[in-house]
């Protein structure tokens, strides 16, 4: 009985944080020397390439007190350090309060606004993004960006999408990425076995090509127990987005008013992805990954994640790859999801804020966000981009918004809030093994009176 509470907990805690795949697990690569690793990498690299860059002289007269609030830690944290020592050099006469939060960063930097003492620029997960548009947190940015001729088109179209909330641009994009397929090219060489990539290019890169790649890498002793799993099967609401767009379901309707995820197009992708786990028995159940990173210690052949994975994965002592994720039965699409810098409508010192904004977006701090092994929403370090390795399949990155089949979570002000209570039933679903036709039926009518709810 406590097994199972315990794997519950874990799952919740996995799904509620984005249910990251980069978690270092203490018998493989420990986060000291991941840090160690990373930050060898942006003082003796990227600190040399960009103080090349910083050339430019912008309004040093410019004056203001604000406070800067930020997660991250290890290769993201030096980057950031960096940033903001050539903003400084700038900018003499700003002086920023960076503040770094490492833990429950949504409700402490609502403490701060609560106390009076609100962050003037703040990064901010677009999960949270129309939330704080709705409720007058965030401060609209389109009069600064009209006044300074500030150039959008540093941005790939695609990720102004998310900030935006009724019309008016609410942050600046400033990390995210789409979803794609990271794979252990080690373990594919080893079995023979065709790789992600190579069928992508093929065009048989598809759900039954990736139940029949996972079946082909998953390996069992002598007693058939599991050694090796094939896939890391998607088990967290925004995560399933994207299969269930492949099979063309929906999440809601377009007025954000009507639950679709009960229909059988969304209820037959995430019954695929609960089908690897109990019936191919491809992808490991919770228990099976309960304190471990299957993929860092060479145990798993293929995952979805984000671009920021890169960061840990470089420091992984095999070779791994990238590739899209695989076509589904009704069409190609991906999930693109990222972050965005926005600004307190509290903020009394909005020059100087919206200065540090725009500076954190120059072609000298993006360089730093790309050579780390992050970022992807701007296009003015594409081939920087593309030479940062691994991986080499770099164009996998950018290729959904060129060819535009990159789509996005339906957020709301109440995307919180739902995305929660989806959470929490699709334990059932991946825990439990319970009917997914019957688990969304039960969620239609919670989530749509969270829906109806005013804003």
């Amino acid at each position: 009985m406590e097994k199972r509470a315990m794997t519950r907990r874990r799952f919740m805690t996995g799904a509620l944080a984005g249910a990251s795949s980069a978690v270092l697990a203490a018998c493989a690569v420990t986060p000291q020397v991941v840090e160690k690793e990373v930050e060898k990498v942006v003082k003796e690299t990227v600190v040399v390439e960009v103080e090349k860059l910083v050339t430019a002289t912008l309004s040093p007269e410019l004056e203001g007190n604000i406070i800067y609030t930020w997660w991250g830690s290890g290769t993201r944290k030096v980057a950031r350090d960096k940033a903001l020592e050539l903003f400084a050099d700038r900018y003499p006469r700003i002086t920023v309060q960076s503040v770094q939060i490492t833990a429950n960063y949504k409700d402490k930097v609502l403490t701060m606004i609560a106390g009076g003492t609100p962050p003037d620029v703040m990064q901010t997960d677009n999960y949270d993004i129309t939330a704080y548009a709705a409720k007058g947190t965030a401060r609209p940015l389109d009069d600064l960006v009209q006044r300074d001729s500030f150039d959008l088109s540093i941005f790939w179209p695609q990720s102004l999408e998310e900030p935006t909330w009724e019309g008016k641009l609410y942050g600046l994009p400033f990390m995210g990425s789409p979803r794609i397929v990271y794979f252990n090219k080690d373990l594919f060489d080893a079995a023979g076995v065709t790789t992600p990539d190579q069928l992508w290019e093929a065009g048989e890169w598809t759900w039954d090509a990736l139940i029949e790649t996972a079946n082909a890498l998953t390996g069992r002793d002598a007693s058939g127990n599991i050694t090796q799993f094939g896939f890391q099967a998607d088990t967290w609401h925004a995560a399933l987005a994207p299969w269930i767009w492949q099979n063309d379901g929906q999440m809601l309707s377009e007025d954000h008013k009507v639950f679709r995820e009960n229909e059988p197009e969304a209820v037959e992708a995430v019954a695929f992805q609960q089908g690897l786990i109990h019936k191919h028995r491809v992808a490991p159940k919770a228990e099976e990954q309960e304190g471990i990173d299957l993929f860092a210690t060479g145990k798993l052949a293929m995952l979805v994640s984000w671009r920021g994975s890169c960061i840990v994965y470089r420091s992984y002592k095999f070779n791994w790859e990238v590739a899209p994720m695989p076509v589904g039965p009704q069409r190609k699409v991906t999930l693109y999801k990222g972050n965005c810098m926005a600004m307190t409508s509290d903020s009394k010192q909005v020059d100087a804020a919206w200065t540090l904004m725009k500076f954190l977006e120059s072609k000298e701090a993006d360089l730093l966000w790309v050579m780390a092994g992050d970022a992807v929403p701007t296009r003015i370090n594409l081939d920087v981009f593309m030479s940062s390795t691994p991986p080499t399949n770099n164009q996998y990155f950018f290729e959904p918004f060129e060819q535009d089949y990159a789509q996005f979570l339906p957020l709301n002000p109440h995307w919180p809030e739902w995305d929660t209570v989806v959470n929490q039933k699709l334990s059932r679903v991946f825990l439990e093994n319970e009917d997914v036709g019957i688990v969304m039926d039960e969620l239609k009518p919670e989530v749509e009176a969270i829906l109806a709810q005013p804003f």
